[in-house]
Formats: C-alpha cells, structure tokens, sequence
C-alpha cells in the first residue's frame, strides 16, 4: 500500500470517528468559577520596616497572595532573602495580621485565607533577615 493511500484511509477513519447521532438533550452551559480580582503592590522596604497595601473583597471567598520578588534596589538582581508577609484587617496606621509567613520569592502563593465581604490588607515588613534596603513585589487575589 502506498504512503497516500495509508493517509487517506486514516484521514476518513478519523472523519467519520465524530459522525452518528447524539441522543442527549443539549443543555445550556453553566458557569462555577468565580472571577477573581488580581492586584499588585510593590514597594521598598528598609532594616526594619514594613508596608502594607488594603483592599477591598466584594463577596466571599479566598484571598491568596504570592511574594512574587525581592530585588536590590541598585541592580534589580534577585535576592535571595526571607521577608515576612501578612494577611489581615487596617488598625489605624498598619495592619494588624491575623495569618503571617516568612517566606523569600516565589511563582506560587505563600498565603491563602477565607474572608467575607469587607477592608482587608497585605503587610511585608522585615523578618530580622535584611541586611540593606530591597524592592518586593506582591501579586494578590481576591473575590
């Protein structure tokens, strides 16, 4: 058998594969997922500072945030450094955390917690570990 011949046998193989008749009623499609809000919140941050960046979440659900980079403010090379990052409610000039995490950059999210519809914010703030000033970049969802 020829090499087109093998082709063409194939060919309607698969183009007759998807003909016959569907008995199932068609139904409209549904939709589960929620869209989710992204933010970014970037920043410096000194020996022994903090910064924090509020939201507001819609409706209820998961917030998740993702200490994407910390880089020298001089290069912008990586560093690899740990900084904390927080998850809570404004308190007057700050954040006041209800779940923390030392953590250095990463592509996934280091913090993942329920809130219901309402002002929120998310803290980085020196863990004890720098040693000079840093840039951070936050990547955040939310409902």
């Amino acid at each position: 058998m020829t090499r087109s011949a093998v082709v063409l046998i194939v060919a309607a193989a698969l183009g007759t594969a998807g003909c016959g008749e569907d008995s199932a009623t068609p139904t409209e499609p549904t939709t589960t997922a929620s869209t989710a809000i992204t933010g970014h919140f970037v920043g410096a941050l000194s020996i022994g500072g903090s910064r924090f960046y509020s939201f507001t979440v819609a409706q209820p659900g998961t917030v998740s945030a993702t200490l994407a980079s910390i880089t020298t403010p001089r290069t912008g090379s990586a560093l690899d450094v740990a900084l904390g990052l927080g998850f809570g409610r404004p308190a007057g000039t700050g954040c006041s955390l209800s779940q923390a995490v030392t953590t250095g950059g990463s592509l996934t999210a280091q913090l993942h917690e329920p809130a219901s519809a309402g002002i929120y914010c998310i803290s980085v703030y020196d863990a004890g570990h720098l040693t000079g000033d840093v840039d951070f970049a936050v990547r955040f969802s939310h409902p």
